[in-house]
């Protein structure tokens, strides 16, 4: 009879050894699984930071082409609401010489090419 009983005593402890060792293993790979995900949580805040670090680069950026648009659209926009005030105007066109209406037609200076480079 004790034999009996040390044998049962013997199966239970074996038993509760594979337990034990069932145990372990899933404790070791959650913490091998919470691990990846921490490297994970930091990858992404790294990479969203980037991305609003890259967007606001990018708004900077729309901003100043917009506000050179705009510069360019306005500077269009006068010559010719201008020509388009002198076309409906009863007085007579302003006097000019040959040499003036050469200088229209040539290139820009570097002064004014340069305000159009940002």
């Amino acid at each position: 009879e004790v034999d009996a009983l040390v044998s049962e005593v013997a199966s239970a402890s074996h038993e509760q050894s594979e337990g034990l060792i069932q145990i372990n293993t899933a404790v070791s790979q959650m913490d091998k699984v919470t691990q990846s995900n921490a490297a994970n949580a930091e990858e992404t805040a790294s990479a969203a930071e980037e991305l609003n670090a890259q967007s606001q680069d990018l708004r900077s950026a729309a901003g100043r082409l917009a506000a050179l648009v705009g510069a360019v659209k306005a500077a269009n926009v006068a010559p010719a609401a201008a020509h388009a005030s002198e076309r409906r105007s009863p007085r007579a066109p302003a006097a000019t010489t040959a040499p003036e209406s050469r200088k229209r037609k040539s290139a820009p200076s570097a002064a004014e090419a340069g305000s159009f480079a940002g």
